[in-house]
């Protein structure tokens, strides 16, 4: 789970700081002491403690405030609905990033296991995935309870997250590798930093000049792309980061 979770956030899945990677790693603290007595695996538990602890949101309260305050000026009724809304966004993209590091770990597990030939887990294997398949239905069960209208929309806006990331990557990558100065990358890494900053703020549905639907399935590529823009070779990843810890 830990190489999951640092995968998501090698591809741009999740940001590399702030407090949605510090709660995701420090649940697998708190799970891992658990698990170190012979207890099974209970890291939803763990981040709903590591989530929900005051000094975080009292410290994402005051970073937002702040936000809001030097943007523009806001009335109260905006104000209760900004910190609502990043309330919600905060802990819808931590559910979908637990759940897909679920997912990659689970594969990634399978992978490992079978890598000497067997075809079939052992009974200490399958107790492992099942507690794993346990944990998810938890966090699945904890998404189902908020508006499904606002959490695709907030999946909406965290996939252009994720493409500006990786955008912002690109650029960065070029500029390192001398094909692009380094003043030429600064204008479109501001740019993207300013497109990025915009999806965190938005709260529309609908957006002038949006392509249609069917569009944009036309444009999602056959590869496993999931909320996450994660592709099947995510598994094998892991797998091989895995082996190397061993």
């Amino acid at each position: 789970l830990r190489a999951a979770y640092h995968l998501l956030i090698e591809r741009g899945e999740v940001e590399s700081r702030g407090f949605l990677p510090y709660s995701l790693f420090r649940s697998l603290d708190y799970a891992q002491d658990k698990a170190a007595r012979g207890q099974p695996l209970a890291d939803w538990e763990a981040l709903c403690v590591a989530s929900n602890s005051l000094a975080s949101h009292v410290k994402m309260v005051l970073l937002r405030v702040k936000r809001i305050f030097r943007l523009r000026a806001i009335t109260i009724n905006e104000f209760h609905t900004e910190l609502e809304h990043f309330g919600m966004l905060f802990l819808v993209q931590e559910l979908l990033a637990f759940i897909k590091a679920h997912e990659i770990a689970e594969k990634a597990f399978k992978d490992l296991s079978q890598g000497d030939g067997r075809d079939e887990l052992t009974l200490a294997e399958n107790v492992v995935l099942q507690e794993s398949v346990d944990q998810v239905l938890l966090a699945e069960q904890a998404l189902d309870e908020f508006d499904e209208k606002e959490v695709q929309q907030i999946k909406s806006h965290y996939a252009c997250h994720i493409i500006l990331s990786k955008a912002a990557a690109y650029y960065e990558t070029l500029s390192r590798q001398g094909l692009m100065s380094e003043r030429e990358a600064g204008e479109f890494l501001e740019e993207m930093e300013a497109h990025i900053l915009h999806t965190k703020e938005c709260q529309d549905s609908s957006h002038a000049g949006e392509i249609s639907d069917r569009h944009k399935l036309e444009m999602v590529p056959d590869d496993g792309w999931s909320p996450l823009h994660l592709s099947s070779s995510n598994a094998k990843s892991v797998t091989e980061n895995m082996k190397e810890d061993a």
